[in-house]
């Protein structure tokens, strides 16, 4: 049996903890409600963006014909922990993708690749510094410049549903679609190229400004939309924590009792034996 003194230490430590997660979660909702109305309200613009540019892009690669055009996989994870299941989980459905499409692997934050080094040394990945509370200029300039040239990037992501449900989720855009391909293309040729659309003033055009202005703001609202995601997670990760310390602070807590009942006992036995003797 532990000695009162050691189940006080122990309380006292645990309830340290209890103020420590509850101090972490504090800044966890913070954080999460800067972005959060901003992100969803836009949410649906971004989306179809996407899927405005992935269908573009698909029409105007075809003036292109048997090219070979590249693909890249960019997985959002975290740079610390505290982040949940939500990063493990995304690395199960990114595996699943990038084993069945060729594509350059980039991987944002130090937990995406010491993860993917630990259970998929296979693939072979570029990682690239993040910071999970700092998504600058600076960083956005850094990774669209080594996203450039790719005509094909799909986004792998924790996606924000609701404050207890996070899950893997992609979004994919059209990059650099035409790029210089435009300009290898005999003019005469261009005007008898078939398109889905009707593309005004002109298919490079479009195309110029598809892979600059578009790929931007999709790229960075869906950073954005990873950050949303990973504070929800720890948000509810951290409530889970609590709870068990909770359960925690009464086992102490009712061992403490035990422990004083038993020493309240032992000394009244002490005092009847002390008194018989005397008699």
């Amino acid at each position: 049996m532990r000695s009162q003194r050691t189940i006080t230490i122990d309380i006292i430590m645990t309830e340290e903890l209890y103020s420590l997660v509850e101090t972490y979660q504090e800044v966890a909702a913070g954080k999460m409600q800067h972005i959060r109305n901003e992100t969803l309200s836009s949410r649906e613009f971004i989306e179809g963006l996407s899927v405005l540019s992935t269908t573009v892009g698909g029409d105007l690669v075809t003036a292109s014909a048997g090219r070979n055009p590249k693909s890249a996989v960019v997985w959002v994870s975290a740079n610390a922990g505290l982040f949940g299941d939500i990063i493990e989980k995304t690395l199960e459905h990114l595996l699943v993708h990038v084993r069945s499409h060729t594509a350059d692997v980039f991987v944002l934050g130090q937990v995406g690749k010491q993860l993917l080094e630990s259970f998929a040394s296979d693939v072979h990945a570029r990682y690239i510094p993040f910071q999970d509370d700092v998504a600058d200029e600076t960083f956005f300039h850094r990774l669209l410049e080594q996203l450039s040239g790719y005509e094909h990037i799909t986004i792998w992501y924790g996606k924000f549903k609701s404050i207890a449900v996070q899950s893997p989720d992609s979004r994919t855009v059209s990059g650099q679609m035409l790029a210089d391909v435009m300009n290898t293309i005999d003019p005469k040729e261009r005007r008898h190229r078939e398109f889905t659309y009707i593309y005004e003033p002109d298919p490079s055009v479009v195309s110029k400004y598809m892979a600059s202005e578009i790929l931007n703001t999709v790229v960075e609202q869906t950073i954005f939309e990873a950050q949303l995601g990973k504070y929800a997670s720890r948000l509810m990760h951290l409530d889970e924590s609590i709870d068990h310390i909770e359960d925690r602070i009464d086992v102490l807590d009712r061992e403490r009792r035990v422990v004083k009942k038993i020493r309240e006992d032992r000394k009244q036995r002490t005092m009847l034996a002390g008194m018989r003797a005397r008699q």
